[in-house]
């Protein structure tokens, strides 16, 4: 396993068609593996049921992809970690 060099950033990306279409086009058509994101996004749901569009074309599968994420600068505290990781996880439908 190895953590692609390239990924898809996400920042500013919350028009759900848009975004959407182009994640189809960059795993799907580009090949990458490898996405960003981060709760103040506002765009992981969209990200997550994406994911799962694709994962159901077969094209990928989970084991394939990448989701690189971050704690929101006051949940930095070690208490809230996990918390916010399982949260990642569920807003991606990953868990």
């Amino acid at each position: 396993m190895h953590l692609p060099q390239i990924g898809y950033g996400t920042f500013y990306a919350t028009d759900k068609v848009r975004l959407k279409a182009a994640l189809h086009y960059a795993i799907e058509e580009c090949g990458i593996r490898s996405i960003d994101t981060a709760w103040s996004y506002f765009n992981q749901e969209i990200i997550g049921e994406t994911l799962q569009e694709i994962f159901s074309k077969g094209i990928i599968t989970r084991k394939d992809i990448f989701i690189t994420s971050k704690l929101w600068n006051t949940h930095h505290r070690p208490d809230l970690v996990e918390k916010e990781l399982l949260q990642t996880y569920h807003q991606h439908e990953l868990i």
